[in-house]
Formats: C-alpha cells, structure tokens, sequence
C-alpha cells in the first residue's frame, strides 16, 4: 500500500516538475521579446484606445487650421489686393492707403472719416477712389484723419467729366445722384450729342479739382429735355457706396514733392 502511495507521489511530483519547467520556458521566451506575453495584448488595447481618445481632439485641430475664409473675408482680401494695384494704373500719384474708422449713419451717404491726415501727407481735395473709380475728395483734415465728402452727397459735388462714345468726347457736368436708382446724373450735355450706353464716364480735369482719367462709371441712359436743347445722362457706378472699407488718396504732384 505505502509503495503504490510512493509511485503516485512521484508521479505527481514530476507532473508538477514538468509544469513548472513549462511555465518558466514561456516566461523566459516572453522576457526575451522585452515583455511578457500578457501584455501584449494589454499594450495594444491600451494603444488602440488612446488613439480613439485623440482622434477628436486632432481633428479638431485640423478644421481650425482649415477652416474656409466667410465670403465677407474672401471679398475684403479681394478689394485690398485691388486697391494695391492702384498703383500701377495710376503711377503718376503718389497713393495714401486709408481705413475708414467712422460713418454717422445719419450721413450715411454725405461723408466716412479716415484714419490718414496731414501727418500722413493728405490735404484738403485731393481725390479718394477705390479700385472701382471715383468716390469722393477729402474736405477736412486733422493731424491724424480726415473727413471725405463722398459723390453720393446731396449737395451734388458738380464735377467736370467727359463721356467717351464712339471714339468721340462730350464733356458735362456730374450734378446730382438719386439714392433710389443708385445712379449720378450728367447735364450740359447737347440733345444732338450721339452718346451710347455702355459709354465711359471719366473726370475730365477742367473743373480744376479732380485730376483727369478718374473712372466713374458708364452711361446706362439719356434722356433729352422737353425742349430738345439738352440731355441727361444715366450713369451707374462700380463703387460700392455701402462698403467703403478701405480707400485710396490721390496726393497731387506738389503736395507729394
């Protein structure tokens, strides 16, 4: 009876021997791949989860730095770019870029105040354009802005301009804008004058105020008088008088000098 107890003893004894030796084979296997083979497992789930925990947080970092430009914003870097090429088209002027800081809402369409003034070379009527055309002239001037009464005004500015048509130049006078067409009005021009639309309009120089060249806009109808003497001309501006964000002054030659 002891020695059948003996034999099972020692079986279970070399089971446990060869168990044992088994499970330090695997253990040595493992710390030869620099980790136990349990953690495997646990090291990619953890990877696998930190990733999913990321993901969000740099994505949103992504669409911030790829975030689309508003439409306003597109147009406003558009219109900068614009007036910069101001510069080539009308080299003869030395060109002061402004900001426009204020607009009584009152005068809506009378005057904007400036960030430029006689610090910065502006003087009273010298011109102010955007890259659409004409826009105004500088009435009052402080040390730092400057006060721009602009076409629109209801005091009618009477600017000297000339329309070319058909190879042709008629010379009138801008006298009044109506808020309701969004159009500037040209008289003394003669009935007979053959003044197409689509003609441009331009300021002519002669009225001593407005350099010549200027654009303004062009010709959309014409009217004659009631006595067949005279003719009215329609004229649209491409200056958006509702957006005057950022101007451009014209200094004259000897003020630039």
């Amino acid at each position: 009876m002891n020695l059948k107890r003996k034999k099972k003893f020692k079986k279970e004894i070399l089971i446990i021997l060869l168990f044992g030796g088994m499970i330090a084979l695997v253990f040595y296997f493992a710390m030869d791949r620099s980790y136990f083979f349990w953690e495997r497992p646990l090291k990619e789930v953890s990877n696998n989860i930190g990733s999913f925990l990321e993901e969000p947080f740099k994505t949103k970092q992504t669409n911030l730095l790829d975030l689309p430009l508003s439409d306003e914003k597109e147009r406003e870097i558009k219109d900068l770019k614009k007036l910069l090429d101001l510069k080539s088209t009308l080299s003869s002027f030395a060109i002061i870029y402004a900001t426009t800081i204020y607009r009584n809402v009152d005068y809506f369409n009378e005057v904007i105040t400036i960030d430029k003034g006689e610090s910065s070379g502006v003087r009273p009527d010298m011109a102010v354009v955007t890259s659409s055309g004409l826009v105004g002239k500088v009435e009052k001037v402080t040390p730092t802005s400057s006060e721009v009464r602009l076409l629109t005004t209801s005091k009618g500015m009477q600017i000297s301009v000339s329309i070319l048509s058909q190879e042709n130049t008629y010379y009138g006078i801008l006298s009044s804008y109506d808020y309701s067409k969004n159009s500037f009005y040209i008289t003394g021009i003669p009935a007979s004058s053959p003044i197409d639309e689509g003609s441009t309009v331009t300021t002519s120089g002669l009225g001593g105020v407005f350099p010549s060249g200027l654009f303004i806009g062009t010709v959309t109808n014409t009217v004659n008088d009631s006595y067949g003497i005279t003719k009215t001309i329609e004229v649209k501006s491409e200056a958006n008088f509702n957006d005057l964000k950022y101007v451009a002054i014209l200094q004259k030659e000897e003020a630039a000098s």
